[in-house]
């Protein structure tokens, strides 16, 4: 195992492929698995980009990497 005294020269990048379910057409925040309430505070936090979210019931994060398939009606 690496000990890293000298720093660290590149990074070995993952990707995942995660599938997010809304229910009928209503994206936003609230309903993703990776955004959380921060306790004590008037705010929520997405696990996926660390940004804060204020408004979880109408918005999705600037930053989402969710990509939507929207389903016509």
């Amino acid at each position: 195992m690496a000990d890293f005294k000298n720093g660290v020269s590149y990074y070995t990048k993952g990707h995942a492929v995660i599938t997010v379910a809304f229910p009928e057409s209503d994206v936003c925040c609230r309903w993703c698995p990776f955004c959380y309430e921060e306790k004590g505070l008037s705010r929520s936090r997405c696990r996926l980009t660390n940004d804060m979210i204020y408004a979880v019931e109408w918005t999705i994060g600037e930053n989402c990497p969710i990509v939507f398939e929207m389903k016509e009606e």
